[in-house]
């Protein structure tokens, strides 16, 4: 089972800031239930650590 996170639980797992993680508010990513946003957990681990190997890839 798929699990989802408020904005607040996603910034104290991971230490991100909100508009840090606002940036990841993609489809796959995130779902929409009315106003409110949820993340799905495994979704933005795995969109967090690619954008880390971008950017170390980017340094070279």
């Amino acid at each position: 089972m798929k699990k989802y996170e408020t904005y607040k639980q996603a910034q104290e797992r991971t230490g991100f800031c909100r508009s840090t993680l606002m940036k990841f508010d993609r489809k796959g990513i995130t779902i929409h239930v009315g106003r409110a946003v949820r993340f799905d957990a495994e979704a933005l681990d795995k969109a967090l650590a690619d954008e880390a190997r971008k950017g170390d890839n980017d340094e070279s």
